[in-house]
């Protein structure tokens, strides 16, 4: 569903952009980007710096900071319930793009990168006299695929939406510590790996140079 609105969107727009779109003399380009979902607990954001190459194919070099936090408290005569959680991700890669449709203003691209991020979330709850903590870290590395849709309204300056599909592997460590009725519980240690994929869709604005 996510795929289908940003591609319509990104075609509806630019219908109704008139803008050049002759980037022949840039070499580079600054790109900032940000997921739909965004809230200012949770977000998701790629910071990038793409390199023209000859064939007008792109290098794109990038940075991903993810934030999660959430917390609430709920409290009456009988009992008091609190839940802290906060996670950070901070993700590093490469991708190669090349234009699949180019017409006027507007482009349609495709890609492929490489990724890797690391990853740190704490949690702490409690519930009377019951109280868990967790810490995790971890690393994962992988592929993702890309396909957007760019439209310049201004000569060297565009805006555009992609869908992300990410295929990884993650490596964690997570470490809980437990109380029960005010005693604390022995540490518990895991280790786990796991292979996910997930989607992400995110629009964002360029500035060439």
């Amino acid at each position: 569903m996510k795929t289908a609105l940003g591609v319509i969107v990104s075609l509806l727009l630019s219908s109704f952009v008139s803008a050049q779109s002759d980037t022949s003399n840039s070499r580079y380009a600054l790109t900032f980007g940000i997921s739909d979902n965004f809230t200012l607990s949770k977000f998701h954001m790629d910071i990038a710096l793409k390199k023209m190459l000859e064939n007008s194919n792109q290098l794109r070099f990038f940075i991903s900071p993810s934030i999660d936090t959430y917390n609430s408290s709920v409290e009456d005569s009988v009992l008091v319930s609190e839940n802290d959680l906060k996670g950070f991700v901070l993700g590093v890669g490469t991708d190669y793009l090349w234009k699949l449709i180019k017409k006027d203003g507007f482009i349609m691209y495709g890609g492929s990168g490489l990724m890797f991020s690391f990853t740190s979330y704490s949690n702490e709850s409690s519930f009377s006299n019951n109280k868990n903590e967790e810490d995790r870290t971890g690393f994962t590395a992988g592929l993702r695929g890309i396909l957007g849709t760019e439209w310049f309204i201004r000569k060297n300056i565009s805006v555009h939406a992609e869908y992300l599909m990410y295929l990884s592997y993650s490596w964690n460590k997570n470490e809980r510590k437990l109380t029960a009725n005010g005693q604390q519980l022995p540490i518990v240690k895991e280790k786990s790996n796991a292979l996910s994929m997930t989607t992400l869709v995110l629009f964002g604005l360029s500035v060439y140079f």
